[in-house]
């Protein structure tokens, strides 16, 4: 007989004033029941909650699909590249010739250029400093004899004097035999001695090579 029944037999009964035993019985049999019923639901719902939760693990722990791995590495990618401002290929490796002389400016800018340092050319100590706080060039070949105006010594002392051209390496070009002016190149903030003519393979040394061994003699 099913819960309802009992309980429509229960009201009948009270309703007709019948045993009160018989129906007392049927009612904590019912409770016991409805009782057991009770269990068994939570159980049934612990079960399920259980469940949902491995579930949801194994969801979250899952390895990428292979379609997916590519797509997050792509999208991170694309995020990385965005945040980060364009980068100037030349950053790093700029070249300052000062030379009053063009045909020896230009071959060595030429030469600078061609190993990879883009190169500017100033014929003045004045434009040298000017041009020089403008580009902040990594390297600097500086003619120590640049007519009137500033000399070599000059420009080499003004750039070492600003904070910007710190880490800058300074060679000094001179017509001179390098032990001659060697003393004064150093005092003036020079890191090296190029003699003329220009040896462009040694130039080109320097260049890639300013700290080494070899560009120091």
């Amino acid at each position: 007989m099913s819960g309802k029944d009992d309980l429509r037999r229960l009201a009948e009964q009270r309703a007709r004033g019948g045993p009160q035993r018989e129906v007392a019985l049927d009612r904590d049999q019912l409770v016991a029941e409805l009782r057991v019923h009770q269990i068994e639901l939570e159980m049934q719902n612990d079960e399920l909650r259980r469940t949902q939760i491995e579930l949801q693990t194994a969801h979250d722990t899952k390895p990428f699909a292979q379609h997916e791995l590519g797509v997050a590495v792509r999208v991170a990618l694309g995020q990385t590249a965005s945040a980060l401002p364009a980068e100037d290929p030349a950053h790093g490796r700029r070249a300052l010739v000062v030379d009053d002389d063009p045909d020896v400016a230009e071959t060595m800018g030429d030469a600078l250029e061609q190993a990879g340092f883009p190169a500017t050319i100033a014929r003045t100590g004045a434009e040298a400093i000017r041009i020089a706080g403008e580009v902040r060039p990594v390297l600097v070949f500086c003619d120590v004899a640049l007519g009137k105006g500033l000399s070599g010594y000059d420009v080499a002392r003004a750039l070492r004097a600003d904070p910007r051209l710190r880490d800058a390496t300074l060679i000094a070009v001179t017509g001179l035999p390098a032990d001659q002016c060697a003393a004064a190149a150093t005092a003036a903030g020079f890191d090296h001695v190029l003699t003329k003519p220009v040896d462009l393979d040694r130039l080109e040394e320097l260049a890639r090579h300013p700290r080494s061994a070899y560009a120091g003699r």
